[in-house]
């Protein structure tokens, strides 16, 4: 394959396996060099027994005027969920500039919260090159609670942003993740048996935790199994089982349930979807992993082989022939038939005795008779002999020049293949191996999937041995769509990528959750802590076939075909239409924790979103946005031309203030009276205001109030502040409002 250009400059590139033809390749054109204007080129695919034996393909390139640089983040919000006695941890955020050009930028923690750090504290982002910094949050020292801090970014030439961190301290010891939010798997009406997913099992804080798992489906009976696995390190997963027999054509949802008696957020959960087609089609192979990492030392022994299954979904057999260009790469057999009852097996071994130390990226070609073609990435990093050999006695004071100094980041997709088809809207695992060059796993920094499509990037989580999880929402209907993985490690000294091209064969509608979309209903600030008992708004797509309002109370568990998941626990629903469902969180759910909502649409669910669970955190409704919902004696909203005045009587509606006495159940109208387990301040105009009352307000569902004195002295006008607080670890204080206040 040529590409040529009729200005001569190297704008122009393809990405193809040689060999046999893969029916796609990935043009990409970089304007990063280049002037504004038009720009001409020609790509020419050549084989020797094809007929005609070469074709030229024009490329017209458009390059505008360039824009300024412009000041983004790949992580907004930030949250650290830490168990009691843990040590500090840090996360990694990529400062990307989205314009032209190139910026210096400075990070700051805001004041008030000293237990929050940034490294290093500047940087510079430009268009080919984003800048990472760490940010470390410590609990040392700090109760159980929520705390929440401010990252300032700020750049002379391209203004500000915050990034907020979100820290979690708990009073157990432990805490468990899952390092997918969601399994997919696609299968046809009588055909072949299915690859099986995994999901690890992350323990957040100090010893092993013992969980276990369990499966339940919403309709089609027990198509979803699990069984305890354990990667070649041992860390511990769990493997994830569909099965399509019996099952006539169509989308099937599941759920998979960690639990964990220790955990503070037991239990937690994994979406599971799996699509039925007809039968009689064709959906091809699928590929166990899809790339494979080798690590050798020059001119000794060559790596131990490795296995790739090959899966036919189909209900037919299925035949294919398999090449590679690189000689030192043998694998069998070289051609097989794959059969719909049992994964095939093609054993993978690179002879490395006779390479120079070096990184080699070879593949292999599977050719199908179905026409399709899957392409298996194969990296071979090959270090030095005697840099082996030093790595292994190197000792204080001895010369260690020849130990092997990596230089950068291999990435290495293993759950998608070049050419990858999946459907949008539905959860597609990422599962990358990631190591740098001189063999070694990255244990800790970050790896980021971006997506050119629009889709949200996803930060992966660390798995051991260098195995690196997480799970894409895609969204669709892109006839295409590039996924880059950028790898860095912990001491931003290495970095690494790399891309996978594919696309989505159709578009699926299954309720989703927004970024940010789940708030106290009160405030609607996104990624706050929510607490036990508070009115919470959820917005995304697809949430509810209706729109319905609960007429009855206590509000139901399920309004139109919409419920509400969190943990063990369903939510009584106020609202539901397709963009947002109000719902009330039931009290007695572990606080000081992140703990998972999901929703439930007819028959299909939502992937999980993580939220922080706080004991408190106040929030004050408003009638536009600003002017608070306070209340007169007569019940009169307090503002401009009905104004309080010292001594006055209000009542303040809010949310977020947390468990009551005597206990009420969630979705309930308020009691004659109630208490606050823990009570709360108020501030109007700066000065401490007296409270006669807070707590659930009598008659109503999911509304707390606060009932009040103005106090003397405080100053007058339309927009006098107000804000309540409390202590939940730090002290945590509404979102201002305010109300008008006459002499």
């Amino acid at each position: 394959m040529a590409v040529s250009t009729t200005d001569g400059d190297d704008w122009l590139s393809v990405d193809a396996n040689a060999g046999v033809a893969t029916r796609t390749i990935q043009v990409i054109a970089d304007p990063e060099k280049l002037s504004p204007g038009t720009y001409t080129g020609t790509i020419t695919i050549q084989s020797a027994v094809a007929s005609p034996a070469s074709v030229s393909i024009p490329v017209s390139f458009q390059v505008g005027p360039g824009q300024g640089p412009l000041l983004a983040v790949d992580r907004p919000d930030l949250t650290f969920t830490f168990p009691a006695g843990a040590a500090a941890r840090s996360q990694s955020v990529r400062v990307v500039n989205t314009g032209g050009g190139a910026f210096y930028f400075a990070a700051e923690v805001l004041p008030g919260a000293s237990w929050l750090s940034v490294d290093p504290p500047s940087g510079r982002a430009t268009l080919s090159a984003a800048a990472i910094f760490a940010v470390t949050a410590n609990p040392a020292g700090l109760a159980a609670g929520v705390y929440s801090g401010r990252i300032a970014l700020s750049s002379l030439t391209v203004g500000s942003l915050i990034v907020s961190v979100t820290m979690i301290v708990s009073t157990n010891r432990s805490a468990i993740l899952l390092s997918q939010d969601g399994v997919s798997f696609r299968a046809v009406a009588g055909g072949g048996v299915l690859p099986s997913r995994n999901i690890g099992v992350l323990t957040l804080g100090g010893g092993a935790l013992q969980f276990s798992a369990e499966t339940s489906t919403v309709t089609g009976g027990n198509w979803l199994t699990t069984a305890a696995s354990a990667d070649q390190s041992g860390a511990p997963s769990i493997d994830v089982f569909a099965n399509q027999g019996g099952l006539a054509a169509g989308t099937y949802y599941g759920l998979v349930k960690v639990r964990s008696p220790g955990a503070a957020n037991t239990p937690q959960v994994t979406t599971a979807v799996l699509q039925v087609l007809p039968a009689g089609s064709d959906l091809g192979a699928e590929l166990a992993p899809n790339a494979l990492t080798f690590n050798a030392t020059a001119g000794a022994e060559s790596p131990g082989s490795q296995t790739v299954a090959l899966y036919g979904l189909s209900a037919k057999p299925k035949a294919y022939v398999a090449s590679s260009a690189d000689s030192f790469l043998q694998f069998s057999p070289a051609a097989a038939l794959v059969t719909p009852d049992r994964p095939s097996l093609l054993v993978v071994q690179p002879f490395t005795n006779s390479l120079a130390p070096g990184t080699y990226h070879s593949s292999i070609t599977l050719q199908f008779d179905d026409s399709r073609v899957r392409i298996i990435g194969v990296t071979i990093v090959v270090t030095g002999e005697t840099a082996r050999a030093a790595n292994a006695r190197a000792r204080p004071r001895q010369d260690t020049s020849a130990v092997c100094q990596p230089t950068q980041l291999i990435p290495a997709v293993t759950s998608l293949g070049s050419g990858f088809s999946v459907p949008g809207g539905w959860p597609v695992p990422i599962q990358a191996q990631v190591q740098d060059d001189c063999g070694t796993p990255l244990a800790a920094g970050s790896v980021i999937a971006e997506f050119n499509n629009g889709d949200p990037a996803v930060a992966l989580l660390p798995l051991a041995s260098g195995r690196w999880d997480g799970t894409w929402l895609t969204r669709g209907p892109a006839a295409g769509v590039t996924m880059t993985i950028r790898a860095t490690s912990a001491n931003r000294q290495l970095t690494g990528s790399q891309q996978v091209l594919g696309g989505f064969d159709s578009n699926q509608q299954p309720p989703a959750i927004a970024d940010g979309g789940i708030t106290d209903a009160a405030s609607n600030i996104s990624f706050g802590p929510l607490t036990p008992g508070g009115l919470i708004n959820i917005g995304g797509s697809f949430l509810s076939d209706v729109t319905a309002t609960a007429t009855a109370v206590p509000y139901g568990e399920r309004l139109g075909d919409t419920s509400v998941v969190m943990g063990d626990n369903l939510m009584p629903i106020a609202t539901v239409d397709a963009s947002k469902v109000t719902a009330i969180i039931p009290y007695g759910i572990p606080v000081n924790a992140q703990q998972q909502v999901l929703v439930l649409r007819a028959n299909a669910y939502s992937l999980p979103v993580q939220v922080n669970l706080a004991a408190q955190n106040p929030a004050i409704f408003t009638t536009d946005g600003s002017q608070g919902m306070i209340l007169d004696v007569k019940g009169n909203v307090i503002g401009p031309g009905n104004a309080a005045k010292p001594g006055d009587s209000i009542t303040i509606w809010c949310t977020g203030l947390g468990e009551l006495q005597p206990m009420v159940t969630a979705g309930d109208s308020g009691p004659a009276t109630s208490t606050l387990m823990t009570p709360v301040s108020l501030s109007i105009g700066g000065q401490a205001a007296a409270i006669q009352f807070s707590g659930l307000a009598p008659q109503l569902v999911g509304i707390y109030f606060v009932q009040a004195t103005v106090p003397s002295g405080v100053a007058t006008g339309d927009q006098v502040p107000v804000a309540l607080s409390a202590v939940a670890g730090s002290t945590v204080v509404s979102p201002s409002v305010t109300m008008a206040i006459a002499n």
